[in-house]
């Protein structure tokens, strides 16, 4: 295990990022001294094919990467602080803070890409980030023969898309495991790694469970009716066409033509979640193409998604994608 505490000096930084990915570059750099980074590091590989790494550093100075990351599936687990990065030009989303005196809400992250793709890092002089990252190679998947089953088709489809990014809250359980595997060893090495890799396994169940959430609806819906279909349908498609004032259930339920009931159980059914939480989720997004596009100011955002408050809008829109409004470009 490579575990150490730094500062590491920056060019001793750079080189061992050469080492471990010969891809990686330098873009730009703030000359601030001869350090780099200063905190924790550790990195450990687990089985063929199962790795960890974690840290809890904080930047010395201002500097722009980017290096090419090869297929694999990662579950990242952002505890604190924040930076800018992006994966194949998507935005990866950081733990948020509404207020300074309250904790951060850490998010975690899946990413499954089958061909290379450009991991692009950019850090400013202070930033911190605290995070928890778990690589999964093909071969142990394979070895583990987890996509057996039959209910583990949406996780499968998922790891064999070219590119898909899936984020969750973590629950505490599997924040308590992840800061039980950051730990200094406490046992002997053989003991502690398999202690780190139970720890891993929990962090790993989770995380494709949250997958199997989103995509596994997506295969419930295809065993509903067609009229069932199409009832969804003009109900999902009256919350898209929706600005500033957002329909109720028994409005959606009576432009469906089914009771409030019946339509909450379509929504959980097609997409697993409540009317509400699918039209908070529909709208945001809405709102993040339009700013992405440029279209839109925030504050016409956040009339399209349905919010009287800017202050509102931004803490959800945070809230779900881990950047405030004004950060998407």
């Amino acid at each position: 295990m490579q575990d150490r505490a730094v500062p590491f000096e920056t060019e001793d930084f750079l080189a061992h990022m050469r080492r471990a990915n010969g891809s990686f570059r330098l873009l730009n750099r703030t000359v601030a001294g001869d350090r780099a980074l200063d905190g924790h590091y550790g990195h450990e590989r687990l089985r063929d094919g199962l790795s960890v790494l974690h840290s809890d550093t904080v930047s010395l100075c201002a500097m722009e990467t980017e290096s090419e990351l090869q297929p694999h599936l990662s579950i990242k687990l952002f505890f604190a602080g924040g930076i800018e990065a992006k994966l194949a030009d998507h935005t990866l989303p950081m733990p948020t803070r509404p207020d300074s005196r309250r904790a951060w809400e850490p998010v975690g992250v899946v990413c499954a890409q089958n061909e290379p793709v450009r991991f692009w890092r950019r850090v400013k002089k202070g930033d911190r980030i605290r995070k928890f990252n778990i690589s999964i190679l093909p071969e142990w998947l394979a070895s583990g023969d987890v996509f057996s089953d039959r209910s583990a088709a949406a996780i499968a489809a998922f790891s064999r898309m070219h590119f898909a990014l899936s984020n969750w809250r973590p629950s505490p359980a599997a924040i308590a495991f992840a800061e039980q595997a950051m730990r200094a060893p406490v046992a002997a090495p053989h003991l502690h790694r398999l202690q780190m890799e139970s720890c891993v396994l929990m962090i790993i169940a989770e995380a494709f469970h949250a997958i199997g959430g989103d995509t596994g609806a997506a295969l419930t819906r295809a065993r509903l009716s067609p009229a069932e279909s199409a009832k969804l349908a003009r109900a999902e498609e009256m919350i898209v066409e929706a600005r500033g004032h957002l329909p109720g259930v028994d409005e959606l339920a009576a432009q469906a033509g089914v009771s409030a009931n019946t339509l909450q159980r379509l929504f959980h059914a097609a997409h697993g979640m409540t009317v509400f939480h699918y039209m908070r989720k529909t709208k945001l997004e809405q709102a993040r193409t339009l700013l992405n596009r440029g279209e839109v100011s925030i504050a016409q955002a956040a009339f399209v998604a349905g919010y009287g408050s800017t202050a509102n809008f931004s803490t959800a829109f945070r809230r779900q994608f881990g950047i405030p409004p004004g950060k998407v470009c």
